[in-house]
């Protein structure tokens, strides 16, 4: 299948939305805005590390247990990543129109 890829145009880009429809060829456009990445975590490691070190601060101020407070930066984390997971996948399904079970 042909396809071109162009710039959105300004009204476009103000707007969010596309005036153009293709009707043989499949229309792709660039992203400036690099709104895949920011899906990801891609350069969001230091504000994470960040994050935990509070988290675990505070915990440790709080209770002045330093276990307590390593295992509940731990369960934080753990329950953080399956909410990402979970929300994540949902997400994939319900933009994308692909089943559950076809997900790896």
């Amino acid at each position: 299948m042909d396809y071109v890829v162009r710039d959105k145009l300004i009204l476009e880009r103000i707007l969010g939305m596309e005036f153009m429809e293709a009707s043989d060829k499949s229309l792709f456009y660039n992203d400036e805005a690099h709104s895949f990445s920011n899906v990801l975590f891609y350069g969001n490691e230091s504000l994470l590390l960040i994050f935990d070190t509070l988290f675990f601060c505070v915990v440790d101020l709080g209770s002045q247990n330093f276990v307590l407070a390593a295992v509940l930066t731990y369960a934080q984390q753990t329950i953080f990543g399956f909410l990402r997971n979970s929300l994540g996948r949902r997400n994939l399904v319900n933009k994308t129109l692909v089943d559950q079970r076809f997900l790896i």
